[in-house]
This record gives structure tokens, sequence and C-alpha cells, in this order.
């Protein structure tokens, strides 16, 4: 007998190691091969297909994207693997702790066991925004984005996403990221600016005001 995932959002029987999975959205999120599926947990795997996933954002995209933008996403929640370390002024290579629940892998050894060790270099930040022309930035890492959008170059960056997800993360960590982009000119747009701030939360911060120098 094949093993099978019951979907509890769902409420169906699926294979154990789907080709892809399905958002409510339209989106599709293939794998490169049926073992990459067990690498989300099943609770995700049921946000995913009930929509419950990035719910906040999703909602803001539309508004949010436009024809022609370069998107840099940082804290990508699903990848793998992180790709790079963004760091501005540091070089060379460091440790990425992989472990089997994706959401605990991280630059630290401590806490969950660990399956593997990956070297990811360093980038900064600002040459990643300059040379790729980033127009539309996506945070998901608040508080170390904070850190980093504070003292990076955002020219050419005339919007900015801060989600914090589906974490439970307090919301003074998204407002420190959101007070940062307020020092650095970016105004919340008028559709959120009555919300109020709980954990899960997206926000969108449009084009610098007029004259202020980021």
């Amino acid at each position: 007998m094949s093993r099978a995932v019951y979907d509890l959002a769902a409420r169906r029987i699926g294979p154990a190691a789907p080709t892809s999975l399905l958002h409510p959205a339209g989106l599709s999120l293939p794998f490169d091969q049926p073992a990459d599926a067990e690498l989300i947990t099943p609770e995700i795997r049921a946000d995913i297909c009930s929509g419950a996933y990035s719910a906040d954002l999703l909602q803001l995209l539309p508004s949010a994207v436009r024809p022609g933008d370069r998107v840099l996403i940082i804290g990508a929640g699903l990848c793998a693997v992180s790709t790079a370390v963004l760091a501005d002024n540091k070089h060379g290579r460091v440790p990425f702790f992989a472990r089997r629940d994706l959401s605990a892998s991280s630059l630290l050894p401590d806490g969950q066991p660990w399956q593997t060790v990956i070297m990811v270099p360093f980038m900064g930040l600002s040459l990643i925004l300059a040379e790729e022309r980033i127009s539309l930035m996506v945070c998901s890492i608040p508080r170390s984005g904070a850190q980093m959008i504070g003292s990076a170059r955002l020219d050419g960056v005339d919007r900015v996403i801060v989600d914090c997800g589906n974490d439970a993360a307090p919301w003074w960590e998204e407002g420190e990221l959101c007070s940062v982009l307020a020092a650095r000119c970016y105004v919340c747009s008028p559709a959120n600016q009555a919300q109020v701030p709980p954990s899960g939360t997206a926000l969108l911060f449009q084009a610098p005001r007029p004259g202020c120098n980021r």
C-alpha cells in the first residue's frame, strides 16, 4: 500500500510525494524531484493548499507589483537553502545549518539537530539592489532586515513590503523595520494605515517623500 498524506485543510487524500502544490490564488509550486515534497512540513503544506500561507502578502501583490518590476525577496521562506547571506562590508562564506524543518534552518548550529552544513557566500545588499536594478523589495525577516535596510543604499527601490508571514513574531520586530523605512522616507500605503499591526500582517511602503534624502 502506498503512503498518503491527509490534507486536513482541503479534506482530501493526496499522494505522499506530489509533483507540485497548488495554491487557491492560482499559483503552482513545482518540485524538481518527488523527494523535495518531503521538505515541506504537513502544517505548511496544509496552509498552502488552503490559501492560508502568506495570505496577507498575497492580498497586497496585485497593487504592489508593476509591469517590469525586478523583485528581491529577503527571507524567501520555502527556499530549500539560503543562496546567500546579505551583509554589507563582509566577505567570504559562512556555514548554513540545514534542518529537516526548513523553517528551523539557520546560521546557528544550536537548537534542533541539523542534517547538513552548506557554505553560503556573503553578498552586499547595496550591491545587489544596484546591480539587479531592484524596484520592489519584500522583507520577511523584520529584525535583521531592519539592520540591513537601515544602512543600505536604496536608490531605485520605490516600494517595500514588510511581511511577517505566518509566524507569531511580536509586532515590535516588524515595527522596528517600519520605523527604519519611515526614517528612510518611505510612506505606508493608505490602505494599510488604519490597520492594527498584529503579527502576521503585511504592509506596503511606497516611494519616498519628495525632497527626502535616503
